[in-house]
């Protein structure tokens, strides 16, 4: 059902953090809600029923990898809400043409993903070392590499 990941984005996968996993899954997810859009758009039923179930797959990882034990768990108790309500309307989008549904999703997956990649950025960022220090050391020289996040712009839309 799913295609073979390219050899770009399974490094991508193996090399990233725990938070470049979710920022990047929010990418892939909002990807197909708007392939689900087009595909809606062009009347093609079957490639947007299929965007909508990869949109799904992935919400369902996310949703699976929620840490209830993490803080007093009100973060994930909260995401898994949020989760359940974004699968209750891409079934509501798979079952009717109608946009709007997969419109909300759209929208609500760009706010979430937008705040992940932040928050993924922000560590990356803190867990980087300085160059001085990356010379100053005695360890051999090596390049950070972490998931090439894309930018806030792949939530723009064009319909």
């Amino acid at each position: 059902m799913f295609k073979r990941l390219s050899p770009y984005l399974e490094q991508q996968i193996l090399s990233a953090s725990p938070l470049e996993l979710v920022a990047l899954s929010y990418q892939h997810a909002i990807d197909a809600v708007r392939e689900a859009r087009e595909r809606l758009a062009a009347k093609d039923n079957r490639g947007r029923v299929r965007a909508i179930a990869r949109a799904q797959a992935i919400i369902v990882e996310l949703h699976r990898a929620l840490n209830f034990d993490a803080g007093d768990g009100t973060l994930a108790k909260e995401l898994s809400r949020l989760y359940h309500y974004l699968m209750q309307r891409l079934l509501e989008a798979s079952r009717q043409l109608n946009d709007a549904p997969l419109a909300e999703v759209f929208t609500l997956l760009c706010t979430l993903g937008e705040a992940w990649e932040q928050t993924a950025r922000e560590n990356v960022a803190i867990a980087t070392p300085s160059p001085a220090a990356i010379s100053a050391s005695n360890s051999p020289s090596f390049a950070w590499e972490s998931v090439d996040l894309e930018p806030a712009s792949h939530c723009s839309v064009s319909f």
